[in-house]
């Protein structure tokens, strides 16, 4: 219980910086 809360309030952060990551990477692939 404990251990999962602590893990996923960092693997949330962690996944959504590589989503904004990968989008940035998509976008600058579809315009160059």
């Amino acid at each position: 219980g404990e251990h999962y809360g602590a893990i996923t309030a960092a693997n949330l952060q962690k996944a959504h910086r590589q989503l904004e990551t990968g989008r940035a990477v998509g976008k600058i692939v579809l315009l160059s």
